[in-house]
């Protein structure tokens, strides 16, 4: 298997906000963009999120846009590492660093934590939303996320 270059950061940021915006809108509202970061580890109490996304949204239009977002991840590493645990995650069940994970690999790798079991296997197969036998960190996210609603 080759391995390629680890990919640039803002590939992992476009995915993180995309599995986010469920009607593929462009743009996160208050909620959604709250939802992200707590979803994504960022362990701070409601009220910093609240602040952060007034940071974000320069406009005050009350929502957060994909550029808006992947802007701010890169100029704030507090904020960028607070939100790093499924990126992280994601880039050991990408082998080759292509940007996908072999739904094989990633299933090793669960089984190797201890945390593999049936209803996992059920998550696994919907990360896997083309049946191609490869999992982007887009839909592992969003199936983490609906667990997470």
């Amino acid at each position: 298997m080759d391995v390629l270059p680890p990919l640039p950061l803002d590939v992992y940021l476009v995915q993180e906000f995309q599995a986010m915006d469920d009607g593929n809108r462009g743009y996160l509202d208050t909620k959604q963009f709250c939802d992200l970061l707590l979803f994504l580890g960022y362990d701070q109490c409601p009220e910093v999120v609240r602040m952060k996304m007034k940071e974000v949204d320069t406009d005050g239009d009350a929502i957060i846009r994909q550029t808006d977002y992947v802007e701010a991840m890169k100029e704030d590493k507090e904020f960028l590492e607070g939100t790093s645990i499924l990126r992280d995650l994601f880039k050991k069940f990408d082998k080759d660093n292509s940007g996908n994970a072999f739904k094989t690999d990633v299933i090793q790798d669960l089984k190797e934590m201890g945390i593999y079991s049936p209803e996992m296997a059920v998550k696994v197969d919907a990360m896997d939303s083309n049946n191609d036998g490869q999992i982007s960190y887009k839909d592992f996210l969003k199936v983490y996320f609906q667990g997470k609603k």
